[in-house]
């Protein structure tokens, strides 16, 4: 269902990639790099779109979207467990559930175990038709540091923390959502933070960032669910 939607809007991807990059360029510059580490699982509802999250519950931004065939019930649709996931699985409110994946993405450390975080987050993957783990995957390493760069982290002790600023249902989303026909549920969601990058001995570095996903809860699923991760706001070019 997602792949109609990343389909139409590739050219975003692409620009995505780049602003990612320069993402990690940035951190490996400073060396940087924390822990992550999440609040435990929250939970609310609401109807009322919310522009930022608090820090425990939050108002569900409601986007009811054109009805579509429900998934059989033999499916299994990641998301069904809520212990499926220890950094961000258990969600029902979209907005917590988004807040948690760009605090495990841009908040790590020197010994931090990326391939592990990975590993977690990819136990929400939202399963066909909703989701595309494989492209999923993808999304995930380019927020992965590795070889020289990671090394660098490790031996430099760096830390990068994140702060939200905003968080979204992308209206522009919303409406790509609508065109398609995709169902009740499924949502598109922008963050804006500022990650804050210390490396030993030095001043801490702030960066602006921002990020886009597509994700699935209540009623598609019985918990939040991943699709994928756009290093820029969606419906937006990502900035070189």
């Amino acid at each position: 269902m997602f792949a109609e939607f990343w389909g139409r809007n590739k050219v975003l991807l692409v620009a995505a990639a780049a602003l990612a990059a320069v993402a990690i360029v940035a951190t490996v510059a400073v060396v940087v790099v924390r822990p992550a580490h999440v609040a435990s699982p929250t939970s609310s509802s609401g109807s009322s779109v919310a522009s930022a999250v608090p820090t425990s519950t939050a108002a569900v931004g409601e986007v009811l979207i054109g009805p579509s065939p429900a998934l059989p019930t033999s499916t299994y649709v990641p998301g069904s467990d809520p212990t499926d996931s220890t950094l961000v699985g258990g969600q029902t409110n979209q907005l917590v559930f988004a807040q948690k994946v760009a605090k495990a993405l841009f908040s790590y450390g020197p010994a931090t175990d990326f391939q592990a975080r990975n590993a977690d987050v990819m136990e929400v993957a939202l399963a066909a038709p909703l989701g595309d783990s494989a492209g999923l995957t993808t999304d995930l390493q380019r927020y992965t540091p590795t070889g020289a760069a990671l090394t660098q982290i490790r031996a430099s002790g760096t830390t990068a923390t994140f702060k939200l600023q905003t968080v979204a249902i992308s209206q522009w989303a919303a409406r790509k959502l609508q065109d398609i026909g995709a169902q009740s549920g499924t949502y598109g969601i922008d963050l804006v933070g500022e990650q804050i990058i210390t490396a030993s001995g030095t001043t801490p570095v702030s960066l602006s960032v921002s990020m886009g996903l597509t994700v699935a809860c209540a009623p598609a699923v019985d918990f939040c669910g991943l699709d994928r991760i756009q290093a820029a706001l969606l419906g937006q070019p990502a900035a070189g």
